[in-house]
């Protein structure tokens, strides 16, 4: 069973078809996969349709539409949902305290890539998927992770 953790740049590729969502479908098709994501890409995810709709890209019937899908994902357990918990927060810091003033690293993506280091030192994470070359490349350097590029 193959693990794979999924960055907001690449969940959000599920419920909205664009550039890379086929290689996001592919993982969640695949039945022998587990599909980790931390909390707070939920909150990123209602950002990021809020902002298409802000946008005219989608309408608000679609804002519903889209995060029924994702609750839906995540209430059957295809999405299984990692806590941000103060350990996490931690981490995070800890990624900045080594690999900030070297690498250009967001706080929200210092939080997805503790969490993924977290699980990954529970069990091998075979991939951690994103659509964000900046943060794989520290995912990759940095956190000793395993990347799947999804742009």
């Amino acid at each position: 069973m193959a693990r794979y953790f999924l960055d907001s740049s690449a969940l959000v590729k599920r419920y909205h078809q664009e550039h890379g969502s086929t290689g996001v479908d592919a993982l969640f098709a695949a039945a022998d996969n587990r599909l980790f994501i931390s909390r707070i890409a939920i909150v990123e995810i209602h950002s990021a349709f809020a902002r298409l709709v802000r946008e005219r890209v989608l309408a608000e019937a679609d804002f519903a539409r889209l995060i029924a899908r994702l609750e839906e994902d995540v209430g059957t357990g295809i999405l299984n949902v990692a806590a941000v918990s103060s350990r996490r927060l931690e981490g995070a810091a800890t990624i900045f305290a080594t690999h900030g003033m070297t690498h250009s690293i967001r706080t929200v993506d210092a939080i997805h890539l503790a969490t993924a280091q977290a699980l990954h030192r529970r069990g091998a994470v075979a991939g951690f998927v994103a659509a964000d070359k900046k943060l794989l490349a520290v995912a990759s350097a940095a956190c000793g992770l395993t990347i799947l590029d999804v742009t």
